[in-house]
């Protein structure tokens, strides 16, 4: 008993200290609408992106409104690029992640964790993919939903976006692209062999 109080209050504790310091500042490259572009680093918040020059400086909150897109330095060093859209009339903005740039088909993707308990009390992580797809005379990403094993739509959805590439289709029928991999090789697969 006195161990799992222990671990009690260990789990409480990681979780306060990580709800107290949050997301870290990242490297980041603001490009706004206007066209000026801003270095320095940042992090995501509700109501904007919160954004300084460089560790000294006093950080400002820029409203997605105003970013046309953001670059991101991550851990990894790796550049993720970044937009933000309103979908269904609602004021708050939506983050979607360009992971794959085309000239005919852009992807992106909306990523986030999930904790989910068991009957055991074991706690279970599992990351979360919506995909969205926009191309160039989309004004903005049409959702096209996650990778559901129980409850996929995500196949008939693509089948109904992709009309206008037959080959592609066949494909999808064939279970040559599988939705559980995701929309990655479809939109790799459009922009080489489809659209005008």
């Amino acid at each position: 008993m006195r161990i799992f109080i222990v671990l009690l209050l260990l789990t409480v504790s990681t979780t306060t200290a990580l709800g107290q310091f949050g997301e870290p500042y990242r490297r980041a490259k603001v490009v706004l609408k206007s066209g000026e572009q801003l270095n320095g680093e940042g992090k995501f918040k509700n109501k904007g992106y919160k954004f300084k020059e460089n560790e000294m400086a006093k950080p400002e909150t820029i409203p997605y409104a105003h970013i046309d897109y953001l670059s991101i330095t991550d851990n990894n060093l790796e550049k993720r690029v970044y937009r933000f859209y309103q979908f269904n009339g609602r004021k708050k903005y939506v983050k979607l992640e360009l992971v794959i740039p085309g000239d005919k088909l852009e992807l992106y993707v909306d990523q986030y964790n999930v904790n989910s308990t068991t009957s055991g009390g074991f706690s279970i992580g599992q990351t979360v993919t919506k995909f969205y797809l926009k191309k160039p005379e989309d004004p903005k990403p049409i959702y096209m939903g996650p990778y559901d094993p129980i409850v996929n739509q995500l196949k008939e959805r693509v089948l109904e976006y992709f009309q206008d590439c037959p080959s592609l289709i066949e494909k999808v029928e064939n279970k040559d692209f599988r939705m559980r991999d995701g929309l990655y090789q479809i939109v790799e697969y459009y922009n080489e062999n489809c659209g005008g």
